[in-house]
């Protein structure tokens, strides 16, 4: 295997370790199989509303706050596949994601009059959250 094979494959089991871990956290049960389906289906979606619909149609219904959540980590970890060239794509109509030379995800911010479900998060670096105010 290749470095890069290998460095990707240890960022996908960190996430679906991260996934497991918030799913044991705030539903009691941290199933594998699940976080993996979970991962796949945030890896897919670029908007919150998208993954919520998706994890709906397979009933897996949970709270608003966690699906954010959910996506949040995933998307740090392994941002979504750019459909255009544009860097700074826009996801759902809201911010976007910048991602930075020293490997942080910074999230252009919505406009104002946005009604969007976007989490408004604006610096992830190394799995950490964090609001830049």
């Amino acid at each position: 295997m290749a470095p890069d094979d290998v460095l990707k494959k240890l960022e996908y089991l960190s996430l679906v370790s991260k996934v497991c871990t918030e799913l044991e956290t705030h539903l009691g049960f941290g199933d594998k199989v699940l976080a993996e389906f979970i991962t796949e289906l945030g890896r897919n979606c670029e908007a919150v509303d998208e993954f919520d619909s998706k994890l709906k149609e397979n009933d897996a219904g949970m709270p608003d706050y966690f699906v954010r959540t959910l996506l949040t980590i995933i998307h740090a970890i392994l941002p979504p596949t750019r459909k255009s060239e544009n860097p700074k794509e826009t996801a759902g109509g809201g911010g976007g994601y910048d991602r930075q030379e020293d490997g942080r995800v910074e999230m252009v911010p919505k406009s104002t009059g946005s009604n969007s479900n976007e989490p408004e998060l604006y610096t992830v670096y190394k799995g950490r959250v964090s609001r830049e105010w």
